[in-house]
């Protein structure tokens, strides 16, 4: 039995998320013998009669379905509806898993006979549904579209007590990613098959750590102190330097050891346009070239993203960027040729706005660090050296020292992302035996085995390491206090917020 998951076309947005899950796909061959040859089938199209024919014959023979809602409507005359889907959120598990709250902010087509994963209005969205000896499971149609969304929404991130905001990503990318990899690991359990994707992180490493530094205005002895705090406790930074306000110093950067330096800006504005934008970031450019630094990563003021930006890093060749308003948290996408590297979005000055404590600031980073632990994200988190707080600095350093969390620079995991992009593997399962071919020869790609009894396996796509180690995974839960209602209500608080960053970014 081949355990590989086909698709009736090719659409980039299904092609991202299956990216990042990692599984081995591809386009559907109607030639083949559609049971054996396909663990999963995901019904993203409108298909001919023959073919739904085929997908019926599939489904009724014991297969495996994912589909929108949309086409499912027509191939399985089903009765469908219009709903406007703010947030999807359950208090329950979910195919035996908890999932994150997921943004969406779109219409949707959702099946009138759902049975699981409600929406803000606690209406049901997904179906879970036996066809003859297979399983079918519905998606709201319009929700995959929504990996691609670039639209910006002022929201509370969640914790203890007082809650932060910030302007991030409308969309909760890293949700969608969630829901995706839960569904089609519990269509691989339905038929007794494991699911098998590539592991999210270098190696057999159980996470990884990513910490970015926006410099904007920062002076150099605030750098340098926060510098020294970085190699005193051996943390690998990745610094977008705004240029503008350095540059009588900015020779400071090119001494840095075990560091990566980026580009921010020359001065601290995103445009509209792709002229501002460009001639801004050639400015910036020519200023660390004075000092021999040539960066591949760009990192735009305010986490704020546009496609004129993202043409004009093309355009300079950057190979990645990172902006919490085109995707926050999560794991890696691509925008053209740019990868999309996304972070946390809440640094301490934000949490100084809400008056926090230093205490509560560490308890903070604390739990995030946590939550991606849990939910086998990568902890990417950022800060400015005008901040100060480097004694939290020392403390949250301590604790990634203490969960062994192999450190990267913004460069080091793209570079590795961009190759997991490019690995295939085929997968088979005959007789209780796992057999995975591919000519990956390099020991940092892993396997994640999830078994229908939920077991959970890490094991090397390298010949010279064939070995697999159990995996304990913590398990992500939610808080007693999480309350999306309060989460994603915008009120004056947050429209004050919003018409203030207005003003003071203007005034830049």
């Amino acid at each position: 039995m081949n355990l590989k998951i086909a698709y009736t076309k090719e659409l980039i947005d299904w092609d991202i998320l299956l990216g990042q899950v990692g599984v081995s796909r591809s386009l559907i061959n109607w030639g083949k013998d559609l049971l054996v040859e396909y663990a999963v089938i995901v019904v993203n199209s409108v298909l001919r009669v023959e073919e739904e024919n085929r997908i019926h014959k599939f489904v009724d023979d014991g297969g495996s379905l994912l589909i929108e809602a949309d086409f499912a409507k027509k191939i399985f005359k089903i009765d469908t509806k219009q709903a406007y889907i703010k947030y999807l959120f359950s208090t329950e598990k979910v195919f035996s898993n908890y999932l994150p709250l997921i943004d969406l902010y779109r219409n949707c087509r959702v099946p009138a006979n759902a049975n699981t994963l409600k929406d803000q209005k606690g209406r049901f969205v997904v179906s879970d549904m036996q066809f003859g000896k297979g399983n079918v499971i519905i998606i709201p149609g319009n929700l995959i579209s929504a990996i691609s969304d670039a639209r910006v929404l002022r929201k509370r991130i969640y914790s203890h007590g007082k809650l932060p905001s910030e302007r991030i990503a409308r969309v909760s990318k890293e949700g969608i990613y969630h829901f995706v990899r839960l569904v089609l690991e519990q269509l691989f359990h339905l038929r007794t098959l494991p699911f098998i994707s590539l592991w999210g992180f270098p190696g057999n490493a159980k996470n990884i750590f990513l910490f970015r530094i926006d410099t904007d205005y920062g002076s150099p002895e605030q750098v340098d102190l926060l510098y020294k705090t970085l190699r005193e406790k051996e943390i690998k930074g990745t610094w977008f330097v705004e240029t503008k306000s350095a540059e009588s110093w900015i020779d400071k950067y090119s001494s840095f050891e075990n560091q990566e330096i980026g580009l921010h800006c020359y001065r601290h504005r995103l445009f509209n346009s792709f002229e501002e934008n460009y001639n801004n970031y050639k400015k910036g450019l020519e200023v660390l070239k004075k000092t021999s630094i040539y960066p591949k990563g760009i990192a735009a003021p305010f986490g704020e993203w546009n496609n004129s930006f993202n043409k004009v890093a093309e355009e300079f060749g950057f190979e990645y960027s990172s902006e919490f308003s085109y995707s926050y948290d999560g794991f890696p996408q691509s925008t053209g040729k740019i990868l999309q590297v996304p972070v946390h979005p809440i640094s301490f000055g934000r949490l100084s706005r809400e008056e926090y404590s230093d205490e509560e600031m560490y308890n903070y980073f604390i739990n995030v660090i946590n939550q991606k632990i849990a939910l086998c994200e990568p902890v990417i988190i950022y800060t400015h050296p005008l901040e100060n707080r480097f004694d939290i600095h020392q403390r949250i350093f301590n604790y990634i020292n203490q969960q062994e969390l192999p450190k990267y620079t913004f460069r080091e995991y793209s570079d590795w992302w961009k190759k997991r992009n490019g690995i295939k593997f085929d997968s088979s399962f005959i007789n209780n035996e796992l057999k995975i071919e591919s000519e990956n020869k390099d020991d940092s790609f892993w396997i994640r085995i999830v078994y229908p009894s939920k077991e959970i396996f890490l094991m090397s796509m390298s010949e010279s390491n064939p070995g697999k180690i159990k995996a304990d995974l913590p398990e992500f839960k939610y808080d007693s206090e999480f309350n999306p209602e309060t989460l994603r209500k915008y009120d004056m608080e947050l429209l004050k917020d919003d018409i203030l960053f207005e003003i003071r970014k203007r005034k830049l």
